[in-house]
């Protein structure tokens, strides 16, 4: 029955396909017929009729206010009215059209029989498998024939195909156990590459969005546990090609989608993996992300926005992760800080726009200020944060960055005048009237501010 069942599914594939070379011959045809009777209907050429004699050109004489004053006003149109742009997917489906419909009703039809056929015992779980494999790899071979054609069917039956090709290994993998864990991660990441360099050939945006998407919603779903340095593996690794992919093609969106599926996978890994491997990670996944914006701000030569926010998840989710995971908090603040101060300071030394450098130096005193608040608290923190601020002031004043910078430098003085507050609500004060700790509080700040 088995031999009988792929009998019949090739008689029938090869019946699509002889319909469909029918059809397409028969639109060529007509095609044609159209082409040769827009041909006839067009006037002939200035090369088949008699040349005229030259006119001597004469000015035309001007039309007095007179004639102007009784023509009727202009009839005002709607541009949506005009021309109302269509749906892509009823833009698609209009060309070949009969083809498309018997590709859809063999879809249905070869979904059914298979169905069928496992529900009747027929086909052997190694069996659905190899099947399943066999129609992915249809669906790219069909994916490239018509890829000369037309390169949107190259990018929907490549996406089709890596959809069979994901689901089949998981089913192979989590139903029958057929595929060990790491082979299964394997193949993914392999079907992956292929619709990536797909992605990079027609440039097509959506395919990338559609491999990272896959590529974080696989391991939701493989059977067993996976250990942490496994998955942490595997995210580097997809990160690593699809961020190559991105910076290629200047793919802003992709960048500030992978950071999120590998934020929400660090966040689950907080309660089981190990400290010290987890916060390894994260210190790798956070310079990955920060070089990449980097890149990507160094290309554009100006702050775009999805680059600002991008560069601003990063930097809060680091300092989240530091507060959760590194044995010293401050410490791991101002290493990063450094590192973001040394890349300002790189910008402006190769001259880029001011605005470029704003970016980083906000976010390395933004740095300084929560590294401050890691390692000190009470009035020293307080007398940190007036004597950091004033060096933020003069550093940006003695640069000359944007006015929109020196306000934002100068509001962060609320910061020491709400901390003078609270101090001077402590209960310390119930020791004296003036405290000698608190004189170097409050003048310094009520000074400055």
């Amino acid at each position: 029955m088995t031999f009988i069942a792929t009998v019949l599914l090739l008689i029938l594939f090869i019946q699509h396909l002889a319909l469909r070379d029918r059809v397409k011959r028969l639109e060529e045809t007509l095609s044609v017929r159209h082409e040769e009777t827009k041909m006839e209907s067009l006037p002939l050429r200035a090369s088949q009729k008699h040349e005229p004699l030259p006119v001597p050109f004469e000015k035309p004489a001007p039309i007095p206010l007179s004639v102007w004053s009784e023509l009727p006003p202009p009839v005002r149109t709607d541009s949506a009215e005009v021309a109302s742009p269509e749906w892509f997917f009823i833009r698609w489906f209009k060309e070949h059209t009969l083809i498309k419909i018997g590709g859809i009703f063999f879809f249905l039809g070869a979904a059914w029989f298979v169905s069928y056929a496992i529900k009747s015992g027929w086909l052997s779980p190694e069996l659905r498998i190899l099947l399943g494999v066999m129609m992915a790899m249809t669906a790219y071979f069909l994916a490239w024939y018509r890829a000369r054609t037309d390169q949107g069917q190259l990018c929907l039956l490549t996406a089709l195909g890596t959809a069979i090709m994901i689901v089949t290994t998981l089913v192979a993998q989590v139903i029958f156990s057929l595929l060990p864990l790491w082979l299964a991660l394997g193949l993914v990441l392999g079907t992956l590459a292929y619709t990536v360099f797909v992605a990079i050939t027609t440039r097509a945006l959506w395919l990338a969005h559609i491999c990272a998407i896959a590529g974080f919603i696989v391991p939701l779903f493989v059977a067993g546990a996976i250990t942490p340095f496994t998955l942490l593996f595997y995210l580097l690794t997809l990160c690593l090609g699809l961020l190559l992919v991105g910076l290629r093609l200047q793919w802003r969106t992709l960048t500030l989608l992978l950071l999120g599926g590998v934020i929400f996978y660090e966040w689950t890994l907080l309660a089981d993996a190990e400290q010290s491997l987890l916060w390894l990670f994260v210190i790798v996944f956070s310079l990955i992300f920060l070089l990449t914006v980097t890149v990507s701000l160094v290309r554009s030569a100006k702050p775009v926005i999805i680059d600002i926010i991008t560069l601003l998840i990063v930097a809060v989710s680091y300092v989240f992760f530091v507060s959760q995971l590194a044995y010293n908090e401050g410490v791991a603040i101002f290493v990063a800080t450094t590192l973001i101060g040394f890349i300002g300071y790189l910008f402006m030394y190769y001259r880029f726009p001011s605005t470029v450098v704003a970016v980083y130096l906000l976010l390395a005193g933004a740095g300084v200020l929560i590294g401050t608040s890691f390692l000190l608290s009470g009035y020293t923190l307080t007398l940190a944060f007036v004597v950091e601020i004033a060096a933020a002031f003069l550093l940006v004043t003695y640069l000359g960055l944007p006015e929109r910078m020196v306000w934002i430098v100068t509001a962060l003085f609320i910061l020491p005048l709400v901390g003078s507050g609270v101090a001077l609500t402590s209960v310390a004060w119930t020791h004296g009237i003036w405290p000698v700790s608190y004189t170097h509080l409050t003048l310094p700040t009520s000074a400055l501010v």
